[in-house]
Formats: structure tokens, sequence, C-alpha cells
């Protein structure tokens, strides 16, 4: 045979070759010239046919000539085991889909009332140029995403505690913080041995407190460890960290919180709406925490009325058995009993 059926879909190039060389004559003269044909011609297009099927096979890979020649079962089978696949690859995920999916509106923090007014009413509290010292993920990624996305209008300094005895941390904020004095290595290590079992974070703290006299005020929004030489004082959502035993004037102290707290923003700190949230919840119990702190302040100095407003305030933000307990003494001491077994 001439190969021109042979040569599939490519025919043309291998029949124009044979045609040319007159080893295939056009198809009206195949017939009579057959017979004719040299038996040298016949093995010469013999071998042209299987340089073309090798080609062929060269070309489309012989996976897929398989395939283009195997029956249509077997590619059903191939589609088949395909899809099979692809659906066991969507339940394994569904599984773990799913458990996510449901608590995520739980967790979602985009939008969260809790998150921007704790972090709103924590900037009201401080000065503009103070440094605030902080600890807890929650807290130091609230504050730190209001000073880089929003729009500060105060100038204040982020310190996180646990970090200050990493010397990779240090060497960080000393990039970042100019305006502020760190201790040297050698300076902690004279400092530590002074004080034989200091915690060297609390060490590190007291000398950048001590070191920096132009920083407008020192804070925190916890109570870790310091020395003697340093004391908390709660104001507003902080605890401002001051030389211990300063003279405080304790009814400019009161009105100072009373006006902070007058303009309190409440939004969203009502803990009915965030059964489901840890996170909120754990906000929610630092806000209430704040006025009770003020209030025990208070009340400790002999200023139990004035205590009392700040116990009132921290129940509203959260209705906790021991800011009652604490409401119930001070009236207790005031001499008012029957108020005082009301609140127990």
């Amino acid at each position: 045979p001439c190969g021109e059926k042979a040569c599939g879909r490519f025919p043309s190039l291998f029949h124009r070759l044979c045609v040319h060389r007159r080893l295939v004559r056009p198809a009206g003269e195949r017939e009579d010239q057959e017979r004719l044909r040299p038996r040298h011609h016949r093995e010469v297009l013999h071998h042209a046919h299987g340089l073309h099927q090798l080609f062929h096979r060269h070309r489309t890979g012989f996976r897929h000539q398989q395939l283009a020649h195997s029956p249509v079962p077997a590619r059903r089978r191939e589609d088949l085991k395909r899809g099979l696949l692809a659906a066991l690859v969507l339940c394994v995920a569904a599984l773990f889909f799913m458990p996510a999916s449901s608590t995520a509106s739980s967790v979602n923090l985009r939008y969260d009332p809790v998150g921007d007014g704790f972090i709103r009413n924590v900037v009201a509290s401080l000065e503009d140029g103070s440094v605030l010292f902080l600890s807890g993920d929650v807290p130091v990624f609230l504050m730190d995403y209001h000073l880089l996305v929003e729009e500060p209008k105060k100038e204040i300094t982020v310190l996180v505690t646990p970090f200050l005895d990493q010397q990779w941390y240090l060497s960080h904020v000393e990039k970042y913080c100019p305006h502020i004095d760190f201790p040297t290595e050698s300076e902690i290590q004279d400092a530590l041995r002074d004080g034989a079992g200091r915690n060297r974070r609390s060490v590190i703290t007291e000398l950048i407190m001590q070191g920096n006299p132009q920083v407008t005020g020192f804070y925190s929004l916890h109570t870790p460890e310091l020395g003697a030489s340093f004391e908390y004082q709660p104001r507003g959502m902080a605890f401002r960290i001051v030389p211990r035993g300063s003279e405080l004037d304790l009814q400019r102290y009161y009105e100072e919180n009373l006006a902070y707290y007058g303009r309190f923003d409440m939004a969203g700190l009502l803990d009915t709406f965030y059964t489901d949230n840890r996170r909120e919840l754990d906000l929610i119990y630092q806000v209430a925490a704040y006025p009770y702190e003020v209030g025990k302040y208070l009340a400790e100095r002999g200023e139990l009325a004035k205590a009392l407003v700040f116990y009132s305030f921290a129940y509203q933000i959260l209705s906790a058995p021991e800011i009652l307990r604490k409401t119930a003494d001070a009236y207790r001491e005031m001499g008012d009993l029957p108020e005082a077994y009301r609140h127990l």
C-alpha cells in the first residue's frame, strides 16, 4: 500500500514525498501500475510507512496513543477514578472546614466593638509622650494595630514586658525608639548583683524609668513585680508607675477618675452579648477590673463613699461576685449593715 491511509491525520507530507519520487502513482493510475511496480519500490514504501509510525508515536506519546486506541469503557474507568479521588479530597477537607466555619462567627474580631472600645479607653488614660508596658497577646496586638494602622493623636511608646529580658528585643527597641535611653548589659548586671534574687525584667523596667526623666509618665495594664522604690497607682484603664511614697491629692485623684469614667465608652461592654467569645470575655473582665482597682485604692485610704462609686461602675460592666463582696465590705465599715447585707 502507498501509505496514504496509514498516515492518519498527517498524510500529506509522506504522500507528496512518495508522489514526487514517483513511488506512488495518482489514484487513477494506481491499480494499473500496481502489477508493474518493481519489488524495490514496494520495499521503499514499506520503510517509509514504518518511519511515519515511529514519528507519530514520538509526537503524541505512548500513553496518549494507548488511550486514543483503547476502548471506551477503559477511558470511563480512568474518569471514574479521577472523580472518586476528587470526591475523597473534598470530604476530607469538609471534615476540617465544617468545625472552623461553625466557630468563625464566635471568635471573629472584625468590627469588634469590645476590642475597639478597649483600646480607645486605654489611650484616653495615657498622657502624650508616655511609655506603656504591656503583656498579653490581645492587648499587645490591639495596641500595635492602633499605633501602626490608625492615626494616633498621642505619641505613645509600647514596650512588651515579657520580652525585656531578651537581648534581641532590646536591640530592636533601641533601634526604633531612639528617644528612650535603655540600660546597658553592664548596668543590668550591676543592678542584679545589688538586689539578690531580683527578677531581670523588673530590674530592666526600673532602670528604664530611672534613666528617662523626660518621659511624661510610665504606665502598665498589669501589675508585675517591681522593687520597693516604685508602686502602681490605678488611673482610668491603666496603672501609673510612680515612686513609692509620692504625695497624692485624693480629692483631685477622685475627680480625675470620675471625669474619665464619666466619658467612658461603654460600646459593646455588656458581657451577656459575648458568652461564646473567650477573648472578648477576657477583655471585658480586664475593663471591669480597672474601676474596681480605683475603688480599692480609695477604700484602702479611708475614702469608702468614693470607693463605692467605682465599685458600682465596675459591676455595671461585669457582674462579678468579688465586686459585690467589696461593696458589702465598704458598707459594713461605714456602719450601713442593711445595705451591706443586700449586696451579699
